[in-house]
């Protein structure tokens, strides 16, 4: 039986600068980020309809829109559209804000670097990424954890809502029907811990209503006065994704599976014999034999699929991709299954000593930006949602790289 996907768009994202301000945009939107302050974006505009009007960082009561600006750069770099800024508060604890932005076409990947000198205080908060949202809206869902696996609770009413823990993902629907989704990185641990450990810390996510228009609030360490966090660098990742109603298309009955040598590469000869113009080929990820350390766990629980937030998994991906780019048959299309973001908690999969809770959305979309630059634009590239039907997921892919700036580089974070 035929199955509805997902249909990728391949339009690009550009980037215009002056002296003021910095705007990417791609078709149907566009984002501004002012050159007068380190925060941002100062605003996402989807079909003409405003969605977000400022996204600050405080700590300690103070905005990152007050900080001296050191430097902001914009630049275009393994796909994306950069923007980086960089400011220091002048007074108080003098905390340093480093803040980067990576765009694709209808999402974006920030980091957000905290620097915290010698008994520098955070009291009484920390926040990350709150944003103002201008209305109406219509109705919101999460992305929630049931039986160790990620789905997507019932659409509902906007109201006041308060989460202890950060939600994944929060999506939002505007009533002109564009779709904005706000989610954590692959660091879920840090978001957890915030700036002190799992036992001690206490953090407050709020969405609230404020006439048409909603604020969302993300309080990642709430504490007294006497709390000190250690001197260093505290790094909090997290995405934007949004969408109009998303463009669907059946996909063909009539599917080919690659074939894989002992060593786990692709047997280039054997599958290449498999395609013809039109063909489909389907890139089965829970179908792929991983060594036993890559696929996902969760409490002690072992999943089909493998843990995207690994290097080793990312690596071994690119491999496949470059090894699909180089086949003398280039006329067909390449469909992923399984390759929904998962939770897991091994530690080394994100590069910690011991278990670290993680999900890999973010690591996912840094991979479709590399993969859409190494298969090109033309590339038909649908992705099964299976279930997980959500702006992110729809715009995995949907980035094309401009005119000789295709590079082959993995973006460590």
């Amino acid at each position: 039986m035929a199955r509805k996907l997902s249909r990728q768009a391949t339009l690009p994202a550009m980037r215009t600068s002056d002296d003021n301000q910095i705007e990417i945009s791609g078709p149907g939107w566009h984002a501004v980020h002012a050159r007068r302050t380190v925060n941002g974006p100062q605003s996402l505009t989807v079909n003409d309809t405003e969605i977000l009007r400022d996204c600050v960082c405080c700590v300690g009561g103070l905005a990152d829109r007050a900080a001296v600006i050191d430097s902001i750069r914009d630049k275009r770099n393994a796909n994306a559209d950069v923007v980086m800024a960089n400011g220091t508060l002048p007074f108080g604890n003098e905390i340093e804000f480093l803040h980067t932005y990576r765009y694709g076409d209808g999402f974006a990947r920030i980091i957000t670097d905290l620097t915290f000198r010698r008994g520098s205080t955070a009291a009484p908060s920390v926040d990350i990424g709150s944003l103002t949202l201008p209305g109406p809206w219509k109705s919101y869902r999460i992305a929630t954890e049931a039986d160790d696996e990620l789905k997507l609770s019932d659409w509902r009413t906007i109201e006041d809502v308060t989460w202890n823990q950060p939600p994944l993902a929060l999506i939002l629907e505007h009533h002109s029907g564009v779709q904005l989704e706000i989610g954590i990185g692959n660091d879920l641990w840090r978001w957890q811990k915030g700036l002190l450990t799992p036992q001690t810390n206490a953090g407050c996510y709020a969405l609230k209503t404020s006439g048409d228009d909603l604020e969302f609030t993300r309080s990642v360490t709430i504490c007294d006065e006497d709390t000190v966090p250690k001197p260093r660098v505290y790094r909090f990742s997290w995405y934007l994704a949004w969408q109009t109603l998303a463009t669907t298309t059946e996909l063909p009955t009539g599917t080919v599976e690659p074939v894989f040598s002992d060593d786990g590469s692709l047997d280039t000869a054997a599958t290449g014999t498999q395609l013809a113009p039109g063909t489909h080929l389907a890139l089965d990820m829970a179908a792929i034999t991983w060594p036993p350390t890559l696929y996902r766990a969760r409490h002690g629980r072992i999943s089909t699929r493998p843990c995207l937030a690994s290097s080793a998994v990312i690596t071994r991906l690119r491999r496949i991709v470059r090894q699909l780019a180089g086949l003398e048959q280039q006329e067909f299309a390449l469909v992923f299954r399984n390759l929904q973001p998962g939770l897991c908690d091994v530690g080394r999969h994100a590069d910690q000593k011991q278990s670290a809770a993680h999900w890999d959305m973010s690591d996912l979309l840094a991979f479709s930006l590399w993969a859409r630059g190494c298969l090109g634009p033309e590339r038909r590239i649908l992705v099964d949602c299976a279930g997980f039907d959500c702006p992110s997921m729809n715009r995995l892919f949907a980035c094309l790289p401009q005119e000789n700036e295709i590079v082959d580089t993995w973006d460590y974070e």
